[in-house]
């Protein structure tokens, strides 16, 4: 028995994860490079503009008086986690939601143990695509 919970909507009860993004073929490029981080998964920043606003959402969860070293060393490795042991404050990863940071194409994929896919073609404009995601058992 079919039933349709939303119009124009694919819906499946499956235990398996699923994800489908779409970019341009530059920015997939660009992403994959490093020379552009990803939140959530369509929404892009230059690297830089994406370790400011990084920095800015987490800046209230960060000791004052830590948090120029924090800093320092998040614009420096771009890893939360380094920059927390510089600190000296515990940190778990999964503490973090990734979906409210912009992250670089390595740590994307720290949070995803799934597979990967990736496929390109042209839109109606001729404009090089790519869509991409991943999938797996949750």
């Amino acid at each position: 028995m079919k039933i349709s919970i939303r119009t124009g909507v694919f819906e499946t009860n499956s235990s398996s994860v699923h994800s489908c993004s779409i970019c341009t073929e530059d920015t997939f490029k660009k992403f994959n490079d490093g020379e552009v981080w990803i939140k959530g998964e369509d929404d892009y920043l230059p690297k830089d503009e994406a370790i400011e606003y990084n920095l800015n959402e987490i800046k209230e969860d960060i000791p004052e008086d830590k948090f120029e070293k924090f800093s320092e060393v998040y614009r420096d490795t771009c890893s939360f986690y380094e920059a927390y042991e510089a600190i000296e404050v515990e940190f778990d990863k999964w503490d973090i939601d990734p979906w409210d940071f912009y992250l670089d194409e390595e740590t994307f994929w720290e949070y995803h143990e799934y597979e990967d896919w990736s496929k390109g073609f042209t839109d109606s404009n001729g404009t090089p695509m790519v869509a991409w995601g991943y999938c797996g058992h949750d």
